[in-house]
């Protein structure tokens, strides 16, 4: 039953402090209602009925105050109710007896009204009721004189008495109360001990966890690394080139792909940036890398267009897309250059090829008509060859061929893609602007004159220069070379 009792206002979703706050009210309710009972019986028996009434109201307003607090349950408006007359019933008591030596300093009471405002409010809050206590304090000093002229002078001995009773029953209920303080603090210490184990073996736990996670996503970084050229291939089938590829996370959803024809003439190479990055753009950055190596396998998909479009089948083919599946996929751009002719073949799923000319000499397609160029910097030309606004994915029954462009090329002519994380990375000044298009083609032309292995180094650089402080929120693959 007590249980119950110093549960009222509590529901499941009351949290473990507020409970220790309504059992504390409730508590200090059941100990000065007790009190009341005593000090009320002691006066009406000594015949001071009226002043019986005070003691006697005290236990009656608690189990009112309790009642609809259990109803309501607005701890903030009990407490205050308990507090106060907790507070200013021992000192009108103390007045109505005839004063401090009267009453036996029955005032002590109040004392717990003090303690139990510094268990319900902040330090801060409590202030107020302290304040309280020292003024009704000052009053009763002030008016003390007069109440000893009271005319109903209660005799020593009683006063004694009382004195006794009031200074044994305050201090067993501060004994108390602070015992209740140290079980409440024992118990949240205990608990708190339990939570940091908790907290300790779950770290571990998943400390080990991550440990195991990142030796997975580490080996997968070696598979994803396997499909990519190495170095000395990239160098030997297109020496005057650079790739700078940096990974959001330890595995990339960007990629790169290479493949020389036997007969060392043509060569294929691809940007490509996959849904997504870290694991899941890593899954499909290999899945589409074996689809390109079974396209240009094939005599059917020679061409860039055609390779994409093969590429673009077996992804909704593989991953079962259709109107109501998710659409993961590729944007990529692909071109194949032949070595005889200088002609460079490419098609695009949204990733452009930019070309830089250093001389004025037009740029034309196989049809002999001239690209007009993007911009220019001191008789330098930069070229945008736009490819097909169209995933290599599922389009909802829209698919189209993939636009293929033929150029011929010159010496010296330079050749560059890149997926969307260099352009679209936030830095510059404010740390957040984005790179941009705009930004990334000035780039180019102002390194157009810079060996390959410095272009790799000025990216480099330049990656560092405007991401700043910030986080890489996309895998980078930036491609170029040389004729």
């Amino acid at each position: 039953m007590l249980s119950t009792i110093l549960n009222i206002g509590s529901t499941p979703t009351t949290t473990e402090t507020d409970k220790q706050k309504h059992q504390f009210m409730i508590f200090m309710g059941i100990i000065m209602s007790g009190g009341g009972l005593v000090w009320g019986g002691l006066s009406a028996y000594f015949g001071y009925h009226i002043e019986s009434l005070i003691p006697f109201a005290y236990t009656l307003i608690t189990p009112v105050n309790f009642y609809f607090f259990a109803k309501i349950k607005n701890f903030r408006v009990a407490s205050f109710i308990q507090v106060f007359i907790s507070l200013a019933l021992p000192f009108f008591f103390q007045w109505g007896l005839g004063g401090f030596i009267n009453s036996g300093a029955v005032m002590l009471w109040a004392v717990l009204a003090v303690i139990g405002s510094l268990a319900f409010y902040n330090t801060k809050s409590s202030r107020i009721w302290i304040v309280t206590f020292i003024l009704f304090t000052v009053i009763s000093y002030i008016i003390d004189g007069d109440l000893k002229n009271f005319e109903n002078k209660i005799p020593n001995n009683i006063s004694t008495m009382f004195f006794t009773l009031n200074i044994s029953v305050v201090i067993s209920a501060v004994y108390f109360l602070v015992i209740y303080f140290i079980n409440i603090r024992d118990e949240a210490n205990s608990l708190l001990l339990e939570q940091r184990e908790e907290i300790v073996t779950q770290s571990e736990i998943l400390e080990k966890r991550n440990l195991d996670i990142t030796d997975s996503i580490n080996y997968a970084k070696k598979i994803q690394d396997s499909i990519l050229p190495t170095k000395e291939e990239l160098n030997k089938t297109i020496p005057n080139s650079f790739v700078f590829y940096k990974p959001k996370d330890i595995v990339s959803g960007d990629f790169y792909w290479l493949k020389e024809n036997k007969s060392k003439t043509k060569f294929f190479f691809s940007v490509a940036d996959c849904t997504g990055h870290g694991v899941p753009g890593a899954f499909m950055s290999i899945l589409s890398s074996s689809f390109f190596e079974r396209a240009v396998k094939s005599s059917e998909f020679e061409t860039p267009d055609k390779a994409l479009g093969y590429v673009r089948f077996k992804i909704i083919e593989a991953l079962h897309q259709n109107d109501n599946s998710q659409k993961d996929g590729l944007d990529a751009g692909i071109f194949c250059y032949d070595r005889k002719s200088l002609q460079i073949s490419f098609s695009s799923s949204f990733i452009p090829m930019y070309i830089v000319r250093n001389n004025e000499k037009p740029l034309k397609n196989i049809l002999g008509e001239i690209i007009e160029p993007k911009e220019s910097v001191n008789s330098k030309y930069l070229y945008t060859i736009k490819g097909s606004n169209q995933p290599v994915s599922y389009y909802y029954g829209n698919e189209k061929d993939f636009k293929l462009n033929i150029i011929q090329l010159e010496p010296e002519d330079e050749i560059y893609m890149t997926s969307d994380g260099f352009v679209d990375m936030f830095g510059g000044t404010d740390g957040d602007t984005k790179y941009t298009p705009k930004r990334f083609r000035k780039l180019l032309l102002s390194l157009s004159d810079s060996p390959s292995v410095e272009k790799q180094k000025i990216f480099e650089n330049e990656y560092k220069k405007w991401i700043g402080n910030n986080i890489q929120i996309d895998d980078i693959c930036v491609f170029g070379m040389k004729i």
